[in-house]
């Protein structure tokens, strides 16, 4: 299974990332670096089926999330990608990040592993009937 079709993205569309370190590998996925509120707009606007937000460590998260809250509200999907222990000297790990995502009132769905050195946690704010 590729990449792009574990994460559902969009098969051969260029997918927004925020913070895109050069070492990940992102297999058959067509990476466009973006601002957040680029990539934010993107995929409300269906452009993109969602979006890639890269973080290091809990501070980046953080400082990040009320930003990634605002879009999680408005239904826009994303993946926060994390880097895998040991690299990066990270403190992070899936149960941390979705504990601080938690803490901002944000559901992680869904959990994948990038390659080697990053993880993600799918974000999708379900639709009330």
């Amino acid at each position: 299974m590729s990449l792009s079709e574990k994460l559902s993205l969009t098969d051969g569309t260029q997918v927004p990332c925020v913070h895109l370190p050069a070492e990940a590998d992102l297999g058959d996925i067509h990476p466009w670096a973006a601002s957040l509120e680029s990539a934010i707009e993107l995929a409300r606007e269906g452009k993109a089926s969602a979006f890639l937000y890269f973080v290091e460590n809990a501070s980046q998260i953080k400082s990040v999330r009320d930003d990634l809250k605002t879009a999680y509200k408005d239904k826009v999907t994303f993946w926060l990608c994390y880097p895998r222990k040991p690299y990066f000297g990270t403190d992070l790990s899936s149960e941390k990040s979705l504990k601080l995502m938690k803490k901002a009132g944000m559901k992680g769905r869904r959990e994948e592993i990038l390659d080697e050195r990053w993880a993600c946690i799918y974000f999708a704010k379900r639709k009330t009937k």
